[in-house]
């Protein structure tokens, strides 16, 4: 789509959305069926409207004409009724483009690469799943429903136009090809300024976002009015670009209906000379006069469905992105049991696309079952990434990682990712019960003997006893319920009832007070034991009893040994340690 000229991207934009509106192609058809009838009836009463002039005002024949009040009782029963089958399915076509569209756009989002996010604002996305998203629906259904409902009623109007007078009709449509030449333009204006105005939007939610997530920071900081600032820049923005928009189509309107306009009053002038008013009755010059303003009303909608067509085409691409996103790597592989937690790293290279340096470069490592492994070194040496690229996070630049002899990227990605356990600084939980995210995507009951016993290991009942709905309390967002301690130990149990033979801890403990560090290293020491645990340390203190510590500087292993054996060597690891028992130290005697 890249490569395609912006006339042709539109227009495959378009017809993908088109796509999701015929799979209710049933429902389509019924209600274009039902908005064909309701415009030629309303054509159908102009056309009446003619011979009964002519029969009561003209003829002083009613007898001739009493069946027409009649017919046209019926025609307004059954435009209504027209008119109401019409709007509710092409509402419901519209409805369901929406959803299949989220569906679509939140199925991709959950199998995408985390080089994908590491680029992505949040708010952006969250836009198109809200504000990109709703305005599809112009382009996939609205757009439809005034091109069957407009177009027909300006076939049927003209059908009596000429019935009644076609050469004056002919003059009218001499303004068709300049109302196309106004339309073409402000087609590339409309779809110019909404794109815009979608990516504007996505700013002011991620600043919203931002500000949310961050209230704290922003009050202690005294960030408000920086934040204001920042939020009204992006609104102003938005704003400019919505007022291009109201500019171009409040110019486009107007010029398409003062063209309209002219041709009537043209046509008014020739009707009334003596050679053309001699040719018809009053009745059907009354007829004709109000088929053409009643041709008037579709004519300015069309010029309008215009403005929401490239609108929902703009938030079609937008929402295309998201869809057409290159998923993870995930090519049929070999599905595998139990491992029993060998790793190898056989040469691994890796670079971020968003960095010029290395993160891992030739790094050669053999992990035994069973064995902990702790990975320091300052930050930006590469100790994250080492351990990242083992669930396939990233996909290597080159090298091999092999478990239980098998390389990695040869092995099917959730099969793989069923051999890790992961507990981290920073706990991810969802708002939801305590059981529900510890037994997260697994479905089991608050009282299943298997959510419970993992609890009681990472000693999660000792303070979901105390609350009064236990396992069934909401942690809140993000556990913002919930004390620090008590979001970690959930994540603990997390881990324990996933029992994997593989686990990662991304230094559980940093952030904790002394009493909720001592319960949490004692649940985290049973949850290693007989498991490959690879530990990503910040503070050397909780690493003391690997079996080995693996040193990392600028992507490189630099030392390798147990914790005293590297004490000995007074090298990196030395240096390190004494630098952070110093820190300790310093930051105990401040009063």
């Amino acid at each position: 789509m890249a490569n395609k000229a912006p006339g042709q991207s539109s227009w495959h934009t378009y017809r993908r959305l088109l796509g999701y509106t015929f799979a209710k192609w049933q429902y389509l058809l019924l209600a274009s069926i039902a908005l064909l009838t309701f415009s030629g009836l309303d054509a159908l009463a102009v056309y009446l409207l003619g011979p009964f002039v002519d029969g009561a005002f003209v003829d002083k024949s009613f007898d001739d004409i009493k069946w027409i009040p009649v017919a046209l009782l019926l025609v307004i029963i059954f435009r209504g009724i027209a008119n109401f089958i019409g709007t509710y399915y092409i509402g419901y076509v519209g409805a369901y483009v929406i959803k299949a569209l989220r569906q679509s756009m939140f199925g991709r989002l959950q199998y995408l690469p985390a080089k994908y996010f590491d680029h992505q604002v949040t708010g952006n996305l969250l836009s198109k799943f809200s504000y990109d998203v709703e305005l599809v629906i112009g382009a996939a259904s609205k757009s439809l429903r005034s091109l069957v409902e407009d177009s027909s009623k300006i076939v049927f109007l003209l059908v009596v136009m000429i019935i009644n007078n076609w050469k004056l009709t002919l003059l009218f449509l001499v303004v068709a090809p300049l109302i196309a030449l106004v339309v073409g333009y402000t087609s590339k204006l409309f779809r110019k300024f909404s794109t815009r105005m979608q990516q504007s939007v996505g700013k002011i939610t991620h600043i919203v976002e931002e500000s949310v997530a961050g209230h704290r920071i922003v009050k202690i900081f005294g960030g408000q009015e920086y934040e204001i600032h920042k939020f009204e820049h992006a609104n102003a923005r938005y704003i400019r670009n919505y007022l291009r928009k109201v500019m171009t189509k409040a110019a486009s309107t107007p010029v398409i209906q003062m063209l309209v306009g002219f041709v009537l009053v043209a046509v008014l002038a020739i009707a009334a000379r003596p050679a053309i008013a001699s040719e018809e009755s009053a009745g059907e010059f009354m007829a004709f006069i109000i088929a053409m303003m009643w041709i008037l009303t579709p004519a300015r909608k069309l010029t309008l469905v215009n403005e929401i067509l490239q609108t929902g085409i703009a938030a079609g691409e937008s929402v295309f992105e998201l869809i057409d996103a290159e998923k993870e790597h995930a090519l049929p592989g070999k599905k595998i049991g139990r491992c029993r937690g060998k790793i190898e790293y056989k040469e691994v290279c890796f670079k971020y696309a968003s960095r010029k340096d290395k993160a891992l470069e030739c790094v050669s490592l053999d992990i035994q079952p069973g064995e902990t492994v702790a990975f320091v070194g300052r930050s930006g040496s590469g100790k994250s990434t080492i351990v990242n690229v083992l669930p396939r996070f990233y996909d290597l630049d080159k090298g091999e990682i092999l478990l239980d002899g098998m390389n990695i990227s040869e092995l099917d990605l959730d099969s793989l990712r069923e051999q890790i356990a992961l507990v981290s600084q920073e706990v991810v939980l969802f708002n939801d019960t305590i059981a529900n995210n510890i037994a997260y995507a697994k479905g089991y009951a608050s009282n299943d003997p298997r959510v419970v016993e993992a609890a009681k290991l990472a000693r999660v009942l000792e303070f979901t006893d105390k609350l009064p709905d236990g396992l069934d309390s909401l942690a809140g967002e993000n556990g913002v319920l919930l004390s620090g301690g008590q979001r970690q130990r959930i994540a603990i149990a997390r881990a324990f009832l996933k029992d994997a033979p593989v686990l990662v801890l991304d230094e559980a403990t940093s952030s904790l007070d002394t009493e909720s560090e001592k319960f949490i290293q004692l649940a985290l020491d049973v949850l290693q034991e007989n498991r490959t645990t690879l530990i990503i340390a910040h503070r050397l203190s909780t690493i003391e009893n690997a079996d080995r510590v693996i040193v990392m500087d600028k992507g490189k292993i630099v030392e390798t040994g147990r914790h005293h054996e590297l004490l000995e060597r007074n090298q990196i690891y030395a240096d390190l340690y004494k630098m952070q028992t110093r820190s300790a130290s310093m930051t105990e005697g401040v009063p």
